[in-house]
């Protein structure tokens, strides 16, 4: 089971947040069952924590976390669901991060782990989510 990890969940681990300790065991038992992996928008967002991208990537790896880069079908994807949602209300960009990270943990993993202020289910609805 491929399990898609959020950036808020990176960065409560990384930083040692509240909470951390938990997502920690929750990780490691997802790692048991399979893959744990971040598209490039989690990647993008996360690494802009190191001098370069690739002291991320090698914190990724102590992780045993995984680069997985959105396929061409998964962005379609993601654009076009963020473009259904344009009539119920004004064009928010901002939003299709969003439609990324969720199109990426539906099409090309299992379920996503994310912790969010927000009802996590706002933005991911189509995805099964990794309890913590």
């Amino acid at each position: 089971m491929i399990t898609a990890i959020d950036t808020s969940v990176l960065l409560i681990i990384a930083r040692k947040e509240p909470r951390w300790e938990k997502w920690r065991m929750a990780l490691t038992k997802a790692a048991s069952e399979g893959p744990l992996v971040v598209c490039c928008v989690v990647f993008g967002e996360f690494s802009l924590g190191y001098d370069s991208e690739n002291l991320a990537l090698e914190r990724l790896n102590t992780l045993h976390i995984h680069y997985d880069p959105i396929r061409p079908q998964t962005a379609r994807a993601a654009y076009s669901n963020y473009l259904k949602g344009l009539p119920y209300r004004n064009p928010e960009p901002h939003l299709l991060p969003y439609h990324l990270i969720n199109a990426h943990a539906s099409l090309q993993a299992d379920r996503l782990a994310v912790d969010s202020r927000l009802n996590p289910r706002h933005y991911h609805s189509t995805v099964q989510l990794l309890p913590y």
